[in-house]
């Protein structure tokens, strides 16, 4: 499914990582591809969920305005705040960053800004109550 864009440089990881399991492991091919399976099934499991949630999202989603919208403030957010927020899409794709560690870093800051939207909210709610 590549729908991500990542097949070239996956693929490049993967030479390189093998090549340091068999540097490590002495030519011994056996541990070498058990130490490479081990360190890069995370990874290429999680590129395989970016690859399909990408496909999807191109599909049903890109028509939306709202998702229009989302995809300009998560953008914008990471102009403001590059050390604070990165868009996911930023994260595997200009950045050394593991794929796994982005999709799980990606996943903490939406659930942050989905709880400062939800304060935010709040805020103005009480405040909205004691004007009346």
């Amino acid at each position: 499914v590549p729908f991500y864009g990542q097949g070239a440089n996956a693929s490049f990881e993967d030479a390189n990582i093998l090549n340091r399991c068999l540097h490590e492991s002495a030519g011994d091919w056996k541990k070498a591809l058990d130490r490479y399976q081990r360190m890069r099934k995370r990874n290429v499991d999680a590129l395989a969920d970016l690859a399909i949630a990408n496909f999807i999202e191109m599909r049903d989603h890109t028509g939306s305005r709202w998702f229009r919208l989302g995809k300009l403030a998560e953008r914008t957010l990471g102009r403001l705040f590059p050390g604070l927020f990165r868009p996911l899409y930023s994260m595997v794709t200009f950045s050394n960053i593991p794929y796994a560690d982005a999709v799980d870093r990606a996943d903490l800051q939406w659930r942050v800004l989905r709880w400062i939207g939800i304060l935010i909210g709040l805020t103005i709610l009480a405040l909205a109550a004691r004007s009346v």
